[in-house]
């Protein structure tokens, strides 16, 4: 499944990528964390826009990429 990339958000300790699958189903979160770890999250869309701790502009974004 192809991914394109939506976000990419810079914290003081970490990376954060946003990625959509091309069938605008799924949302994989990359977390660039120190030591070379990297964790990687899958989410439906749905489940995604529903996440309390996510910043309006980032689903702003996400919204306007899955109308593409």
């Amino acid at each position: 499944m192809k991914k394109r990339l939506v976000e990419v958000i810079n914290h003081p300790k970490s990376v954060v990528e946003l990625y959509l699958s091309d069938d605008c189903s799924q949302v994989t979160e990359v977390k660039c964390l120190p030591e070379n770890r990297v964790k990687e999250y899958c989410y439906t869309t749905d489940d995604f826009f529903k996440r309390a701790g996510v910043p309006r502009s980032v689903k702003n974004k996400l919204a306007i990429a899955m109308s593409r």
